[in-house]
């Protein structure tokens, strides 16, 4: 994927998002992002049935006044899933998609699948231990997945102290083990002022299959270098991060991490920097 793909996702999606017309059709077999929001009208006059696939969710239904008729009900979809946006109608095609019936009954939809219209999130194609994501510009970026690694940068929710350590769920299986004086600054006499729920950034020092997951907030060199408590702007203090206080904590894969990391070939976090 390269820079004029991921720009022009995030222009759709500033233009969907400050634009009156919200509808599906503008953003079809193009990239979505979680938290868009689109309204559901159907691809001719009428009565319309919808079946909604992995990926979305429908949203409370809203009543828009058209300059002419009646109240028209407008269903809204938000999607939940990074992919693909697709979608199908029998009415149009004239045959009924199998493959469509199969992605649907994969994706444990609720809807039903007699319905004439059909829409979904593509998710990302998995082929062994390598994932492939299938982008707009005919080029395919392809990243490994598996467990963590060492170095991996990871954001973690702090669970409890199990004394000299802090247990940190970074999102897997079992969670992870830091210990106190794994902070930029920090000794016996001067410790991390770090309590239940506070959110992370560290590094894995550790990632065995059979031994517990290490964290670090410093590097090899002993510095923090951004790493540390996020979300408090105390400036000078053991374990700070530093930045703002507050903030929004979104959880993702694995993958994507990576990807975001890799600013030469995902310039994704380079761009939203431009319009934040």
């Amino acid at each position: 994927m390269n820079l004029a793909s991921i720009d022009n996702i995030i222009r759709g999606a500033r233009l969907q998002a400050s634009s009156n017309d919200s509808s599906y059709q503008n953003f079809l077999d193009r990239l979505v992002l979680p938290g868009m929001v689109f309204e559901l009208s159907g691809p001719y006059d009428g009565p319309v049935s919808w079946s909604i696939g992995p990926g979305l969710v429908c949203v409370p239904m809203s009543r828009m006044k058209p300059v002419v008729g009646k109240n028209k009900i407008v269903d809204s979809i938000l999607v939940r899933q990074f992919g693909i946006l697709k979608f199908k109608c029998k009415k149009l095609e004239g045959t009924d998609s199998a493959d469509t019936i199969k992605r649907f009954k994969l994706g444990n939809s609720l809807s039903d699948l007699k319905s004439e219209n059909f829409i979904w999130v593509e998710c990302l194609v998995s082929n062994g231990s390598v994932t492939t994501l299938l982008p707009l510009t005919r080029l395919s970026y392809r990243c490994h997945v598996g467990q963590f690694q060492p170095e991996d940068k990871v954001i973690g929710v702090v669970m409890k102290r199990a004394g000299e350590s802090f247990v940190v769920d970074i999102g897997c299986a079992s969670p992870a083990i830091l210990n106190y004086l794994s902070f930029e600054g920090s000794s016996k006499k001067n410790r991390p002022d770090i309590n239940a729920g506070d959110v992370l950034y560290a590094m894995i020092t550790r990632a065995d299959r059979d031994l517990e997951i290490e964290l670090s907030c410093v590097d090899e060199a002993g510095k923090a270098c951004g790493m540390g408590i996020l979300g408090r702007h105390e400036p000078g203090t053991v374990g700070n991060a530093g930045g703002r206080s507050g903030g929004i904590l979104l959880h993702c894969t694995q993958d994507l991490v990576r990807r975001l990391a890799n600013q030469d070939e995902f310039p994704l976090l380079k761009l939203l920097s431009k319009f934040l």
